[in-house]
């Protein structure tokens, strides 16, 4: 075949080469060698987003990629920006969702949901509970000053009064440590001799008490016509006791005995201890004397360390003055003084040179040789290191001195703070805490408790009686009442008194949070119950907000505030009620509180306020 023939077989008539001559040409996959036509469908298989010239839609102005998902019902709220929602789709909604949650009626605001009664014979409203309040109906309620229903202030109690013989028959002394119990004492002429019978009395929690065993203290011999003796508390369970005999006519002689004794606290059981001292003074007055003191002796227990002086002429001779020192074995003489002439160191009343030193409580030791003691005004530190253990006052500070008016109380905590109530001079009751050393004291804390131009509540203070250094029960002009403190001293807070007529005594401490309240019966028949003590301040204060009306312990409960409140049950028509003195949300006839609540109209209603 020639050559020409083949290129005739290869070109068509235009001079293109034959497809079908192609036949050992390969395949092109070079997509840009695509110029025309269109590829079919079958030749597109998973195409991505990134080949795409718009691969995302846009939906309530968010892009969604295809592909994806998106909920166009959305409860997002915020993505409504136009339209109304159709009743259908509000359901629940809260009053504090709402810029008027309440109307006003009659001045007082009510709120959506709740009730109010306008006319009729009641005034009430609906008032929010606060977190852990509840009313019960027909009961009074406590509001806070939010205007809250709060909880009813946590109140001590004092026990049904029972007689106390024993305070009749005898005489007493409490102790002022935190020991429970009193110890008693008796005088009597034994065989010509004074003799003082001791007993201690430890006290149980009903206001009986337990009586341990005695012991007796006599004066040597002395054909006495008279009797008389006295107890005092040194410290913890240490005690002195003194006896003293008299025989009158020419030939007059006093005979006396001291000795220091201790108390078993946990059952009374009295046991003496140490040396018994006795002193003899014959002081034959005759018809050559006028004595100026009468003549005598006398002994002075101060804080419990005895004195003893000797009685004396016109001429202030023949005095005898005996000095003595507590120990916990004993008691130890310190000096003996003995002069027949004038001698103006124990004229007038310093012939009781230990005197001054107060009750247990109101003295403690300083130092091997010094005490403390407060008195109504202020303290003073005394020395017993000089000769024969006389006092001599170092320092003395009066209380507020700019500012003390009166009333002044004070007890020591321990040996190195006590604390000290007063009236100052602008009307107003103040406690205050106080650190000391020696001669030095630093104020800690001043805490004003009552005002008087506005109306007395807790009172003047008329005892202290300590449980530990932080919770003190205090008895007071109005009742019973109680101080706490922390750790440092710094005041917490008084209880507000629980209001007691009638008063009398000691309030000593038992055990727990059990003291004992004495009072007197209109028969003069001393009475005893026990004081518990509950709170020591008080947690919320009581103010009256009229009567519930129903039972709730969350959300808001209707209260009655005027008109008529029912609900009650056994009044009698015609009585005055007021407020329990307990404050437990009852009512009562008794007065005690001052806080009126209505007048019975009816057997189930009151009338509420002072209109009757």
């Amino acid at each position: 075949m020639s050559k020409a023939r083949n290129i005739s077989d290869l070109l068509d008539a235009n001079g293109d080469v034959k497809s079908g001559a192609l036949d050992n040409v390969p395949a092109s996959d070079d997509a840009s060698a695509l110029t025309t036509g269109t590829l079919p469908n079958a030749r597109l298989a998973s195409v991505p987003n990134s080949a795409l010239a718009n691969s995302a839609i846009t939906i309530n102005g968010s892009a969604t990629s295809l592909g994806s998902s998106i909920s166009v019902a959305t409860t997002d709220a915020s993505s409504l920006t136009s339209g109304t929602l159709p009743n259908a789709r509000l359901a629940s909604i809260p009053n504090s969702a709402l810029a008027n949650p309440s109307i006003t009626i009659n001045g007082n605001a009510t709120a959506l949901g709740g009730s109010a009664t306008v006319g009729g014979d009641k005034l009430s409203r609906q008032v929010n509970l606060a977190s852990g309040a509840s009313v019960t109906d027909a009961k009074i309620i406590n509001t806070n000053q939010s205007g809250e229903i709060e909880q009813y202030p946590t109140m001590n109690t004092v026990g049904t009064y029972s007689n106390d013989q024993n305070l009749t028959d005898y005489n007493y002394v409490y102790s002022r440590s935190s020991d429970n119990y009193r110890v008693r004492y008796v005088t009597s002429n034994v065989s010509n001799k004074s003799r003082i019978t001791i007993t201690g009395e430890v006290f149980n929690t009903d206001g009986s008490v337990t009586v341990g065993s005695s012991a007796t203290l006599d004066t040597d011999s002395n054909g006495s016509t008279s009797s008389s003796g006295g107890i005092g508390q040194w410290k913890d369970n240490y005690w002195t006791a003194s006896s003293q005999s008299g025989r009158s006519g020419d030939g007059d002689s006093t005979k006396g005995a001291v000795q220091m004794f201790t108390v078993n606290p946990s059952n009374g059981n009295i046991s003496m201890l140490g040396t018994r001292y006795t002193m003899s003074d014959n002081h034959d007055r005759g018809s050559n004397t006028n004595p100026r003191y009468g003549g005598g002796m006398g002994i002075s227990l101060a804080k419990g360390a005895p004195s003893i002086y000797f009685g004396e002429d016109q001429f202030r001779r023949n005095v005898q003055v005996r000095h003595f020192k507590n120990t916990t074995s004993g008691l130890t003489n310190q000096q003996n003084w003995s002069y027949n002439t004038y001698n103006p160191t124990y004229s007038g009343t310093n012939r009781y040179s230990q005197n001054g030193t107060g009750d247990t409580h109101k003295t403690t030791d300083i130092s091997s040789s010094r005490r403390m003691t407060i008195s109504s005004t202020g303290f003073t530190t005394y020395d017993f290191s000089g000769v024969g253990g006389t006092q001599t006052s170092l320092a003395s500070y009066p209380f507020q001195s700019n500012e003390y008016y009166g009333e002044g109380n004070g007890i020591f905590l321990n040996n190195t703070h006590f604390i000290y109530f007063f009236r100052d001079i602008y009307a107003k009751r103040r406690a205050q805490t106080y650190s000391f050393s020696n001669t030095s004291f630093t104020k800690i804390d001043d805490f004003e408790y009552d005002d008087l131009s506005a109306g007395a509540v807790f009172g003047s203070i008329s005892d202290i009686r300590p449980k530990s250094t932080t919770e003190i029960a205090l008895k007071t002009n109005v009742g019973l009442s109680a101080i706490e403190l922390d750790s440092s001293y710094n005041i917490l807070g008084m209880k507000t008194p629980l209001a007691v007529s009638g008063l009398t005594g000691d309030m000593p401490y038992v055990s727990g949070n059990i003291f004992l309240s004495y009072n007197t019966a209109p028969d003069s028949t001393k009475l005893v119950a026990p004081y518990t003590i509950n709170a020591y301040r008080d947690d919320f204060p009581f103010i009256y907000g009229g009567v519930s009306q129903e039972t709730s312990s969350s959300g808001t409960a209707e209260i009655a505030y005027g008109g008529i409140a029912d609900g009650f049950t056994g009044l009698t028509v015609g009585q005055k009620y007021y407020v329990d003195a307990n404050l437990n949300g009852n009512i009562t006839t008794a007065t005690t509180s001052g806080i009126v609540v209505g007048t019975a109209i009816s057997p189930t209603e009151i009338l509420l306020g002072d209109v009757r």
